[in-house]
């Protein structure tokens, strides 16, 4: 009897191992579907980044871009130049000589606005996928830098590849440096109204927390 009784008494107890087992595996579940909602959150705060990265560097470069032209036709101006050469010369690879006559020219002006344009807000949606995200003085430095870049970039590799090296000869140093560091400003403070933290970064530090 008393042999009965104690095997009972061991067989209520409970298995304080398995109560282990069975709270690491909850605890594991729980580990994991916090995992897989975060993973889901970073997806989702990616697509959001990529989104006002890109709806700001477009409105930046189509800024950007005006201010370019209209600063360097006032130089050209200042310069007692033709002041729609400014507009003309990016039509150089599809118009050719027909961009670098004097005067205006509806055909030509209408084709270098728009690969001027064109090329502006290329260089300002790279800026704004790169750089979305900084601090107001880190973007406003960072656009002086870009317009450097965009300089040499744009003179010594791209103009001399199509056949366009003449406008880099047809500028000062002096002048081209100022319009671009202009123009990489200008992108990042028309940038800015659209430069907040990225929700990603504002999600993880309220999980830190």
């Amino acid at each position: 009897m008393a042999r009965l009784v104690s095997h009972t008494t061991r067989s209520d107890v409970p298995n304080p191992d398995g109560l282990s087992d069975i709270s690491a595996l909850g605890l594991q579940c729980t580990a994991d579907a916090e995992t897989d909602s975060v993973g889901r959150r970073t997806m989702i705060a990616t697509i959001y980044d990529i989104r006002g990265a890109l709806r700001g560097s477009l409105t930046a470069g189509l800024i950007a871009g005006t201010v370019m032209l209209v600063f360097t036709m006032t130089m050209n101006l200042l310069a007692l130049r033709d002041p729609w050469l400014a507009v003309k010369l990016p039509s150089l690879p599809l118009l050719e000589f027909r961009a670098m006559q004097l005067g205006f020219d509806g055909l030509a002006v209408i084709v270098g606005v728009v690969i001027h344009l064109a090329v502006a807000v290329t260089w300002a949606v790279g800026f704004g996928l790169l750089f979305y995200g900084l601090s107001t003085s880190l973007t406003l430095a960072t656009g002086l830098l870009w317009g450097l870049l965009v300089w040499v970039t744009m003179y010594d590799l791209v103009l001399p590849s199509i056949g366009a090296s003449v406008i880099a000869r047809m500028t000062s140093l002096r002048v081209s440096v100022v319009t671009h560091l202009v123009y990489g400003l200008t992108i990042a403070v028309a940038f800015l109204p659209f430069q907040t933290p990225p929700l990603f970064r504002r999600m993880t530090h309220g999980l830190a927390r």
